[in-house]
């Protein structure tokens, strides 16, 4: 996270309740509110008001956590961002010199694009999608790595990364 903050929507990674509540008076809500692991937006809720951060907070950090896939806990953290309203998002995938992705739209049930089945190829044909794509190649670089999957979201014409992953689902991403 601190690597990539400046590439970010504000976003906070706190390990005890005091920052936890610092965070909180940061941030608007609805914000996004994260598990280290998951996938198809398993693990990302929606925090919609002060009572709901409120718990998070008692869960994760007195509580026995809060409950994620595969019989997890998340202890120990949270991780909170700010929800940026869009009504879609880029996932891309870069490897090596290779690149490609997907326009993904959001879900019904949540504003989110993760899982939602909603998906067309990326063809750098808007400026969205040609922002989203340069920003990608920006992060894999600044990393220095060879392989990184990117979920990119605009925010007012800015792209912001929302996240990354070395792993992704193959369906999707075949044409």
């Amino acid at each position: 996270l601190e690597k990539l903050r400046h590439f970010m929507p504000d976003t906070h990674l706190v390990y005890n309740d005091r920052d936890a509540r610092t965070a909180l008076k940061k941030l608007t809500f609805p914000f996004v509110s994260k598990s280290s692991v998951g996938a198809n937006s398993a693990n990302v809720r929606l925090v919609r008001n002060e009572r709901e951060a409120l718990k998070e907070i008692s869960s994760a950090f007195s509580g026995r956590g809060i409950p994620v896939t595969y019989g997890r806990r998340q202890l120990g953290y949270l991780y909170w961002q700010r929800l940026v309203p869009v009504t879609h998002d880029y996932r891309i995938i870069l490897v090596g010199d290779y690149a490609w992705g997907l326009v993904r739209q959001n879900r019904k049930d949540v504003p989110f694009a993760s899982g939602s089945g909603i998906n067309r190829t990326l063809t750098l044909e808007t400026e969205g999608e040609r922002q989203a794509f340069k920003l990608g190649w920006q992060v894999k670089d600044y990393l220095g790595t060879d392989m990184v999957g990117l979920d990119i979201v605009l925010d007012n014409d800015k792209p912001l990364l929302l996240e990354t992953t070395s792993s992704w689902t193959i369906g999707p991403h075949v044409t």
